[in-house]
Order: C-alpha cells, then sequence, then structure tokens
C-alpha cells in the first residue's frame, strides 16, 4: 500500500464558489464548487478564445492560495491512463496528431559524476513494477555506487500523465442520521498528456539542513552508509507545468457555457516514482503489499504485519527529484482542446 503526498488548498473563488487543489505523486486535482446552481440550463455558446477565459477567470478566482500536505493512498494497477468512460460526442479527443519535439536535457552534473566512477556499468538487477514505479531491493544496489547509481539512471524514463474533467452535482440520499451524499455525474473525459511531456528528466539531490549543496552521488552515498534493514531511498518524477492556470481556464471554459455544478479537475499520473531498499528479508516480506494486506485484512496477524508495513514505509527518503518539462504551454494546449472540452459538457 503505497503512501503519497497531497497537497491541499481551500479558497473562496469569486463570490459564490469554492476553490480546491490536491497534488500527489499520482495526480493533482481540483474541485470547483458553485453555490449558484442553475440545475436546469444547458447551453452551449461558442468556444471561448484563451484570452477570454484569462478574464474570466480572474473575474472567478480571487483569492490567494495556500498548502498543507497530508498523506493518501496510492491506485492499484499500472497499465495505460485511464481511457474515458463516458460517451465521445466528438470523437475520441485522446488521439492526438502532436508529437513533441523538445526535450529537457540531463544536467552535467550528472555526465561528469558518470565519468568519475571507477568500473562503471550497467547493472542487471531485480526490480518490481508497482502502481507508481519501480522498487528493487537488489543487494548489488546496496553495495555498488556505480550500479546504485545507474538504477536511477536506467529508470528515469518519462511519466506518464492525462487530464480527467469531471461535472457532477450532490444528492441527498436517505433520512435523519443516516443521510448521505451521493455524486451525480453529469460528464467526465479525459485527454492524455504524457506526449507533451519531455522524455529527460534533470536529476538532482534534495537538499537537507545538515548538506543544503549536496549532488546526486553524495546522497547515493549517504543511503550506502546507513546501516539499518529499514534503508529506503527514492526518486520522484514531477512534471513542470502551470496547472493552476491552465485549470481556471478550463473551468471558466464550462462555467460560460452555463454549467452551476460542481467541478473536478485532476491530473493522474504514474511511472513516476523509483525506490531502493535494503536487500533484507523483512524488508523483501513486507514489501508484497496485495498479500500483506490480504493477511492484515481477514486474520488476527494484522496487528503484527501492520507495523513491519508502517516502518517499511516510513523508511523511504526522498532523497532525488526528476525535474521533466512540458513541452507545450497553457496557451497552446487549450487552444488545440477547447473544442473538445467544449463538446464534451453536456448535462441534464
Amino acid at each position: 500500500m503505497t503512501q503519497s503526498n497531497e497537497f491541499s488548498i481551500d479558497s473562496e473563488v469569486g463570490d459564490n464558489s469554492n476553490y480546491s487543489h490536491r497534488q500527489s505523486n499520482q495526480s493533482i486535482s481540483y474541485t470547483i464548487s458553485d453555490n449558484d446552481v442553475n440545475n436546469d440550463e444547458n447551453s452551449i455558446n461558442p468556444p471561448p478564445s484563451y484570452e477570454e477565459s484569462i478574464v474570466h477567470s480572474l473575474n472567478q478566482f480571487q483569492s490567494p492560495i495556500s498548502l498543507n500536505s497530508r498523506p493518501i493512498q496510492g491506485t492499484n494497477e499500472r497499465q495505460p491512463l485511464l481511457k474515458n468512460t463516458s460517451e465521445r460526442i466528438n470523437g475520441d479527443p485522446l488521439n492526438s496528431m502532436y508529437h513533441s519535439t523538445m526535450d529537457s536535457p540531463q544536467i552535467n552534473e550528472l555526465n561528469i559524476l558518470r565519468d568519475d566512477l571507477t568500473d562503471f556499468r550497467v547493472p542487471e538487477v531485480e526490480f518490481d513494477l508497482l502502481e507508481d514505479g519501480v522498487s528493487s531491493s537488489d543487494s548489488r544496489l546496496n553495495k555498488d555506487l556505480g550500479s546504485l547509481f545507474e538504477f536511477f539512471i536506467e529508470h528515469n524514463d518519462k511519466p506518464e500523465m492525462a487530464i480527467i474533467i469531471q461535472g457532477y452535482r450532490i444528492h441527498g440520499h436517505g433520512n435523519g442520521k443516516h443521510r448521505k451524499n451521493i455524486e451525480i455525474m453529469d460528464f467526465r473525459f479525459t485527454l492524455d498528456l504524457t506526449e507533451y511531456v519531455s522524455s529527460h528528466g534533470e536529476i538532482r539531490a534534495v537538499p537537507t539542513e545538515n548538506t543544503p549543496n549536496r549532488n546526486v552521488i553524495q546522497a547515493l552515498e549517504e543511503y550506502l552508509q546507513r546501516d539499518s534493514v529499514w534503508k529506503g531511498i527514492e526518486m520522484r518524477k514531477v512534471i513542470n507545468w502551470d496547472y493552476e492556470t491552465i485549470t481556471k481556464v478550463i473551468v471558466s471554459t464550462i462555467r460560460q457555457q452555463g454549467y452551476r455544478r460542481q467541478i473536478r479537475i485532476s491530473y493522474p499520473s504514474r511511472n513516476n516514482v523509483v525506490r531502493v531498499c535494503a536487500d533484507d528479508g523483512v524488508t523483501r516480506f513486507a514489501r508484497n503489499n496485495d498479500w500483506m494486506q490480504n493477511i492484515c485484512c481477514f486474520s488476527f496477524l494484522g496487528v503484527l504485519f501492520w507495523p513491519i508495513m508502517w516502518l517499511h514505509e516510513k523508511s523511504y527518503k526522498n532523497e532525488l527529484v526528476s525535474e521533466f518539462q512540458m513541452n507545450i504551454s497553457p496557451r497552446e494546449w487549450f487552444q488545440r482542446n477547447v473544442d473538445i472540452i467544449v463538446t464534451n459538457v453536456r448535462w441534464l
């Protein structure tokens, strides 16, 4: 059961709306609600320009944004990004003819450090495919600096990302103390963003209080020197883009079509974590998450195994970050996809 970080943003949007934002290693999501609900209108206006949507969003989103973090659970499978399960009105928006030609080069630091490593080789190590990336406890990665370094380089392939746009309403169900709210989906469609993600990520070490200027090799050496069966090191892949602007423009466009119910926009991603942990029988046992979950849920042994799993998850330290860039601006992406967005915003 993989944990990830979630960032929440809560702010007032205009006079009658609430705007919230969540970010994790697997997804970034925004939820927008409007108290001035018009449930009966389904008017379709011409697609607005990017400038019109920006102006409209500036009038709608007025308050500053603050961040808070807390852990959330990940999802369960590593398959191609979610396909749209709603009916396509204007073809399949996942199909695109655009191919990126710009890539961000890897940082020169890695090339220099690679030359300095003696007996450098490409290791053939064992690793597991996880819901969010790869993980390994191969003994060579816990002994040899060159093997550990190359493992992170080899798995620094670009992450996958999509945008899911949803419109829904809240319906109260039941009565008295047993009353609960149910989300009723009005529309939901998915656009794949993976092709716009640069092919190469720039790897850097996360600074610490004691070593604010350390490089990648220093971070790896610190991991190798730690003597603990629970030690772990991970690299997170981050996709840099102006999510807030593109989200506000999309929301503005949907509002201009007359939709006044709740809107949720999320950016799920996969293949965005590379983990290495100690070569120890206990940690290998804890890494079998599906089997461990079944034991914990259906037997008294969960009292014993849950602390082991908790220690295992806490052992990972986010020592490295690989930054990927989007090869398309929010403006260009919006111009390419505004017709698809407007066409798929339908409700009763």
